[in-house]
């Protein structure tokens, strides 16, 4: 500054000099008074200008700055993530490339960690506290690797570490359950203690990739998997993850356009009325006819169409189907009664409706319909559930209550709950020759009787357990000592012919 106030006086002094110099090459014609003058408004004219120009100079430099200052905060929103203030998934890329490439061959480990709670955290509470939540774990986190993080970032709501200091994959995984344990201590936010769950993934370079892209979904694989185990869990990446993911991709794609394509196909298990020994009615088993040729099981898509929000599709194509099909047994002069299996995540007032609405637009008789929902599953919002099981009472369906035992709730819910049947689990009867289990099995039929409810049991495969659950007054059984599950046009045919022929005791 000093240095910019000299130049501006050596201007002025310069500028007197040459009013002087005017003064005087004006004097010789013009007279004193007038030169004076001349000098003064020349002088002044100038001292403006030059004033002018120094305060644009001084202007012009610090929009200069202002200007540098705003290119380095849109760098840093750029590079960085808002909340955490860590780099960002680009940058972290980059810095991770730039690293394996320093690095050549040596071992270094990526570490993805997810907060495996942070979707709870921010419904219970609210998306400010879950902010929170993750600038106290980045703070965490930044402790944890100090000294041993060659960058730390962030991938969308997961956290990224980097480093090359450890020694071997049980080191690495010892480390990550050692940074579970940090992250994992309670967070207080605004007078509350935010729980905090942890879980990471853990990829290697060379072994795993040499690309920083690679590198971080395969450790996001391996978080994935390790998410799938439960909390807490650390998992290590392994080729045959890989394999996996591109196997369930695959099923996804091909799962989404099975029922456009109608390879899902409905098979019907009887049911026998131990009373009558005449069949009672049937289940409904979805099975998908995969264009390779081979039948998918429940089991094995039922998991993934929850995941992919597909299972909605899925129930209300069962329950189209079904319904045709009693309408078309209806049409043939036969009322069979048909049990449908409904997910927790279905069994909502709108998929009520589309039973009810199937029903009236078929024109069937709403007694031959039945819905079977697990204990679990009804039991997690009772109140909600006594709503829903009322609402298909007063449409005329009944329902069943199944895997019966499998949960644990007391008998004071399953009364509240209203349902017409229970369907006892095909675990209950496996070892019925032990005393102690035919105890148990007996005191669930006893109570649920007391209840007034129809009992079923399913998975009866042996003729020793039918004689022994006839004895012990259940209602009815289903099971392949009977049938396993057959297709519709075959299935007319059965009834007919275990009516008339039944099954010797």
């Amino acid at each position: 500054m000093k240095e910019k106030g000299c130049s501006l006086t050596m201007l002025i002094l310069v500028l007197m000099t040459m009013g002087h110099t005017s003064y005087g090459a004006t004097e010789v014609t013009n007279g004193p008074k007038a030169n004076v003058l001349v000098s003064i408004m020349v002088l002044t004219v100038l001292l403006i200008i030059i004033l002018k120009m120094h305060l644009d100079i001084k202007k012009l430099k610090a929009t200069k700055l202002e200007l540098s200052d705003q290119n380095n905060i849109l760098k840093y929103m750029a590079t960085h993530d808002p909340i955490t203030h860590l780099y960002n998934r680009g940058t972290m890329v980059e810095h991770t490339q730039k690293h394996l490439l320093i690095q050549e061959n040596k071992v270094s480990y990526l570490y993805d960690i997810a907060i495996t709670n942070l979707r709870l955290i921010n419904d219970t509470y609210s998306h400010d506290i879950g902010n929170e939540v993750l600038k106290a774990v980045a703070k965490r986190l930044r402790e944890a690797f100090d000294g041993y993080s060659e960058t730390l970032g962030m991938d969308q709501m997961t956290f990224l570490a980097l480093e090359s200091n450890t020694n071997c994959k049980e080191d690495a995984i010892t480390r990550a359950y050692s940074i579970i344990e940090r992250l994992s201590v309670p967070i207080e936010v605004d007078y509350m203690e935010i729980d905090v769950l942890i879980s990471v993934g853990i990829a290697m370079a060379p072994d795993h990739s040499m690309d920083a892209k690679q590198l971080i979904k395969k450790a996001n694989m391996a978080l994935v998997e390790s998410l799938n185990r439960g909390y807490k869990t650390v998992y290590y990446y392994e080729d045959t993850l890989y394999i996996d993911v591109i196997k369930r991709i695959t099923m996804e794609k091909q799962l989404r356009r099975a029922i456009k394509l109608n390879e899902m196909v409905l098979y019907y298990q009887p049911k026998i009325n131990l009373k009558t020994m005449k069949v009672d009615g049937c289940e409904a088993l979805i099975r998908w006819h995969h264009p390779d040729g081979h039948i998918i099981y429940p089991n094995d898509f039922i998991p993934l169409a929850e995941d992919i929000g597909f299972i909605d599709d899925i129930g209300k194509w069962v329950v189209k189907e079904s319904i045709c099909q009693v309408k078309r047994w209806q049409e043939q002069g036969h009322s069979i009664r048909v049990s449908l299996n409904v997910s927790g995540k279905e069994f909502d007032d709108e998929f009520i409706e589309h039973i009810h609405q199937n029903i009236q637009n078929q024109g069937v008789d709403p007694s031959l319909l039945e819905v079977e929902i697990t204990e679990t599953a009804a039991l997690k919002d009772l109140c909600h559930s006594r709503h829903l099981v009322q609402t298909l009472h007063d449409f005329g369906i009944r329902v069943s209550l199944d895997d019966f035992g499998t949960g644990y709730s007391s008998m004071t819910y399953i009364k509240q709950l209203k349902a017409s049947k229970l369907k006892i689990d095909k675990s209950f009867i496996d070892d019925l020759d032990n005393m102690e289990q035919r105890v148990v099995i007996e005191s669930m039929i006893l109570l649920g009787k007391k209840l007034d409810y129809y009992i079923n049991i399913e998975g009866v495969e042996t003729r020793n357990q039918l004689i022994i659950l006839k004895d012990l007054g259940v209602d009815e059984v289903q099971g392949w000592l009977f049938s396993k599950a057959i297709l519709p046009e075959a299935f007319i045919d059965y009834v007919k012919d275990f009516d008339e022929n039944g099954l010797s005791l």
